[in-house]
């Protein structure tokens, strides 16, 4: 798979599919590279999620700066209200809830994914990007001024983790990190600890198991690929 640009995540329960948005398209991919299709034509998605439960997909729309859902098949296309910049969904295990940033520089929130109770969970002027809900619920990580940070999803406890890295998520069992730093990707113990250098690339994402890593690698040549890997860095391979 060939595209200019990727934003992408990984279907839980099972390994069945990947979503990313390229240009002004959402597609899937099966895990074997075959079978990539169309959800929907849109202004530039981004940042797409899947829901627990696979029968949404969250993304943030570059143009409209507002958070839809919108289903696999392309039905059910809605816009989440918004008076600010909305950005970076990501869904709450139990698949009640969005982590986002909101506002031009982007600070944590919380809402229903019909987009009431909104709940701001860190006031802070550093710009907040990527957060990522952890899979018991009760925390978030998310990149702060060139670092990775985790909190208490009610805005209590945060803690640095690791010395600087961006685009962090949870590994499904809640024990690893995956981030990237300096155009590499690695992968730390969820303290900060551990640190481990895996690939070249970008917008890493876990598979539902835990045991691969899909992530984009973008060349001036050649543009964007879509790549799997086992999530200890060996048999690299390009969907």
């Amino acid at each position: 798979i060939t595209e200019a640009r990727f934003a992408v995540s990984c279907a839980p329960a099972v390994r069945t599919s990947v979503v990313y948005a390229s240009g002004f398209d959402l597609q899937l991919v099966d895990w074997d590279g075959a079978n990539s299709r169309p959800v929907a034509t849109l202004a530039y998605p981004t940042d797409p999620a899947w829901s627990p439960d696979r029968e949404w997909i969250a993304f943030s729309g570059t143009y409209t700066e507002r958070i839809a859902l919108i289903r696999p098949d392309g039905s059910d296309l809605h816009w989440l209200p918004a008076t600010t910049r909305n950005a970076e969904p990501s869904f709450s295990p139990d698949g009640t809830r969005l982590v986002f940033v909101e506002g031009n520089c982007g600070q944590l929130a919380t809402m229903n994914v019909n987009g009431s109770g909104r709940t701001q969970v860190l006031a802070d002027a550093r710009c907040q990007a990527s957060p990522d809900w952890s899979p018991d619920g009760t925390r978030i990580v998310f990149e702060m001024a060139n670092q990775i940070f985790r909190i208490n999803a009610d805005g209590t406890n945060l803690t640095q983790l690791g010395d600087y890295g961006a685009e962090p998520s949870w590994s499904p069992d809640g024990t690893k990190i995956l981030f990237t730093r300096d155009g590499r990707i690695r992968t730390m113990n969820s303290n900060g600890s551990g640190g481990v250098d895996l690939a070249t690339g970008e917008q890493p994402a876990w598979s539902p198991d835990g045991s691969s890593v899909v992530f984009a690698v973008s060349t001036i040549a050649t543009g964007s690929h879509l790549h799997l890997m086992n999530a200890d860095g060996s048999a690299v391979q390009i969907l």
